[in-house]
Order: C-alpha cells, then sequence, then structure tokens
C-alpha cells in the first residue's frame, strides 16, 4: 500500500473546485501547511479509531 493511502478514509474530501480557486493557498506555502495539517489530523483520527478499537476487543 502507498503512504498516502493510509489517511484516505479519515479526512474529508476537498472538491476539485475548491482545490483549484482557494486564493488562500496560493501565498506563503498554502498548500503545504494545510497538506502537514491535513496529516496531523488523520493521525489524530486514527488513533482515536485504534483505542476505541482495543477498548471494544478489552470488553470482549
Amino acid at each position: 500500500m502507498k503512504k498516502q493511502n493510509i489517511y484516505k478514509g479519515f479526512l474529508d474530501n476537498e472538491s476539485e473546485f475548491s482545490h483549484r480557486y482557494a486564493c488562500w493557498a496560493n501565498n506563503h506555502r498554502g498548500w503545504a501547511k494545510m497538506k502537514q495539517y491535513n496529516r496531523r489530523v488523520a493521525k489524530r483520527r486514527i488513533r482515536m479509531w485504534q483505542r476505541r478499537h482495543r477498548s471494544e476487543r478489552e470488553e470482549d
């Protein structure tokens, strides 16, 4: 599996229109910052999901 597909289910989808015409991202490395933020959010959601999943297993 490619590394980019790890976070796929844990991030919200962004439309191509908003990606193309977002004016805030054109300056000051906007998309790079957003990509890093999305990665952090996805990692946080993965950790929460894993904790929840582990606790459900322990209860069984």
